[in-house]
Parts: structure tokens; sequence; C-alpha cells
């Protein structure tokens, strides 16, 4: 499974993004990070998504320690941000399995 960030914001709040941005730590070492990739539009402003890993077993914890690290952004005006869990082909099938079978 595969927990995917991702952020938006107009132009007038691309420095207060960046300034959040600086200050994140290090991630704790069962999350395995690629990205933030952006996308930079002057009508739309800039998008952001980074992709992370979790260990085995670490889903939940990634995904609650995660959204803490997104919560700065809560306080910029145009700031939109997501983190949702994505499951890879071989998970997605056993999910599909397992509702045909109820």
């Amino acid at each position: 499974m595969v927990l995917i960030g991702q952020l938006s914001c107009q132009m007038k709040d691309v420095k207060q993004m960046a300034q959040i941005y600086s200050k994140f730590e290090s991630l704790p070492t069962y999350i395995k990070k690629s990205g933030p990739y952006f996308q930079v539009n002057a009508k739309e402003g800039v998008k952001a998504i980074t992709l992370y890993l979790a260990d085995d077993g670490q889903v939940d914890k990634a995904h609650d320690y995660l959204l803490e690290r997104y919560k700065p952004f809560a306080g910029v005006s145009s700031v939109c941000y997501s983190l949702e869990r994505w499951s890879n082909i071989k998970d997605t099938l056993e999910i599909l399995r397992n509702l045909g079978s109820s």
C-alpha cells in the first residue's frame, strides 16, 4: 500500500507553503518517500504530490504521522491537501475477491 499526499495553493501563498516545507524534519525510518513533485502554473498556482511507502504493518501509524505533518498547511488560506491510501494490484485483487464472497 502506498500513501499519496497531494497539496495545492495559489501563487500568492507559495512562499508560506515553502516555509512550511522547509521546516519539515526527516521522516521516521519506517516511511520511505518519493517526491515531492511539483507542477507550477501562473494561473492555477502550485500543485505537489508525494508518494510515501510504509514498512509492513506500519501503514496506519504512517498515515497518522503524515496527517499531523500536513496540519501546518491548514493555516494557509488557499492551501488544499489530502492524504489517501492506494493499493497495489495484488492487494486490490484480494480485496475484490473478498467482496465477492460475502
